[in-house]
């Protein structure tokens, strides 16, 4: 049964990307599967109604604005930028730059040199702690790492640079998942995006957002090799519209709209 429902799901896939490159009246956009207020909710949830997520809001403000269809499928991240690159799906955001990841997709660029100003979102990583514990962080040393955990969320690039760091990693499946294994002292700290770490700074009292941040990174929605090889006049209007949108009054509006609810509304 699941050999035959990857089978429908790869056939589907497929050929959506062919009609994307035929007649460019449909992007099939990857996105992880997990949920993360305020940028979308779980897969298993449902996204599509009124107030869906921001980045889904502003994936649909690129759609109005390309004039294309924009369909959106939730996956592993791994399995996103794993799809992109065998071409099953057109686009994955958003993702931040990694030399490896050209592999599989392609980031917007200018000169040949990434170009920053068509970015999709930027974020900080920060470290996230119980009040209390003994986790001191100065932006350059964490104190006493060998004898703390760390929990990052599995497949992340932060993974890579807290080990660069020489910090003990321990992955979760999701930033819920790991704010829960800290809260029962599972783990010493905890390292995710701000826009996610706020949420539970300002729901439990007891939990500690550490500075200077650990990262602060760029993200791109980045497409395959195959839809830029075919439209590469396209797909640079694709990058295009991705920083007027990002740029616009509209999406800061948004943006706001959800940082205002501090939860997923009903």
């Amino acid at each position: 049964m699941r050999l035959l429902l990857f089978v429908i799901t790869f056939v589907l896939f497929t050929q959506l990307s062919f009609t994307t490159a035929g007649t460019l009246e449909t992007i099939v956009l990857a996105i992880e599967d997990s949920g993360s207020f305020p940028i979308y909710r779980k897969a298993a949830s449902h996204y599509t109604g009124e107030h869906p997520g921001f980045f889904i809001e502003f994936i649909r403000e690129i759609e109005a604005d390309l004039g294309v269809n924009i369909n959106i499928v939730r996956m592993p991240w791994k399995r996103c930028l794993a799809s992109l690159q065998e071409g099953r799906v057109n686009a994955v955001t958003s993702a931040s730059y990694k030399p490896e990841r050209e592999k599989s997709g392609r980031y917007p660029k200018k000169s040949g040199h990434l170009d920053i100003g068509r970015r999709f979102n930027t974020s900080s990583y920060f470290l996230y702690s119980i009040e209390g514990a003994p986790v001191r962080w100065d932006g350059n040393i964490l104190e006493n790492k060998s004898n703390l955990s760390v929990g990052a969320q599995r497949g992340f690039s932060i993974v890579a640079d807290l080990n660069n760091l020489g910090i003990k990693t321990t992955e979760v499946d999701d930033p819920e998942s790991g704010f829960i294994m800290l809260l029962n002292n599972r783990l010493s700290a905890l390292a995710v995006h701000e826009n996610v770490g706020q949420v539970y700074v300002r729901k439990h009292d007891n939990i500690k957002q550490l500075s200077p941040p650990l990262k602060t990174k760029p993200y791109f929605l980045i497409l395959s090799h195959q839809l830029y090889a075919k439209h590469p006049d396209f797909s640079e209007k694709i990058w295009d519209t991705v920083e007027k949108i990002r740029n616009s009054e509209k999406l800061a509006k948004i943006k706001d709209k959800y940082y205002s609810f501090g939860s997923w509304p009903d």
